[in-house]
């Protein structure tokens, strides 16, 4: 008779947001306690006013690394400054909960729940002070590197356009990516390897004003600006 090996699956999810919410769980028994946050993390394509959809994640903060920033983040959360961060979560799952105060006191609401296992990159108040990731610049013009300012841009967020951390994530800035495709570059290189690559073509097929054209570079996606489509 043949023993049963059972399987374990990951379910990984990468992101970017701001936090909501940042605290110290401490169960009424005898149970250890956890670091949890709240990240409304981005998704879509921002509109005319810079705005992007969210989804709210409440996530239990799991690794060594991932409290150690969480606790770097401590005491910005609690002064109420702006946290942008750069996340990966796993075995992530929707789950519902009834409000139990406030002006939505007795409704259902949902929210996606999961292990904070990564706080890749974080920005307080638009001043990146956490970076546990290598950059990569995925929408560049062919054949020319980014401009020095333009990387810069990628590691810090203009303070002045973020908004207060009890506002909704869907007000908030979007990541520079989003912004530079915002601004209809000519030409956009994808890398294939790219994580985000499905959800980069999504949004680039949404804009409705490039074409994919043959690419020279082995492990890349050249999409060129269309003008009859601008």
């Amino acid at each position: 008779m043949s023993k049963f090996e059972a399987k374990a699956y990951n379910l990984h999810t990468t992101g970017v947001g701001f936090i909501n919410r940042l605290r110290f769980v401490k169960p009424s028994g005898k149970g250890k306690g956890y670091f949890a946050v709240a990240i409304g993390a981005l998704y879509g394509v921002e509109n005319d006013e810079g705005r992007a959809e969210s989804s709210l994640y409440d996530l239990r903060v799991v690794g060594a690394k991932a409290i150690e920033a969480v606790k770097t983040l401590q005491a910005a959360f609690d002064d109420n400054q702006k946290i942008f961060v750069e996340f990966k979560a796993g075995d992530t799952r929707a789950e519902a909960f009834q409000y139990k105060r406030g002006k939505r006191e007795g409704e259902w609401g949902a929210c996606i729940k999961g292990s904070l296992l990564q706080v890749r990159k974080a920005w307080i108040n638009g001043k990146l002070v956490i970076d546990h990731s290598s950059s990569d610049v995925s929408v560049e013009t062919l054949g020319q590197p980014p401009a020095p300012q333009e990387l810069a841009q990628q590691e810090e967020y203009p303070a002045a356009s973020v908004g207060t951390v009890s506002e909704p994530a869907h007000a908030m800035p979007v990541p520079s990516w989003r912004v530079r495709l915002a601004e209809r570059p000519e030409r956009i290189v994808l890398l294939k390897n790219d994580p985000e690559l499905d959800l980069k073509l999504w949004e680039i097929d949404c804009t409705g004003t490039y074409v994919r054209t043959w690419c020279s570079q082995e492990g890349r996606l050249l999409f060129v600006r269309d003008a009859k489509r601008a």
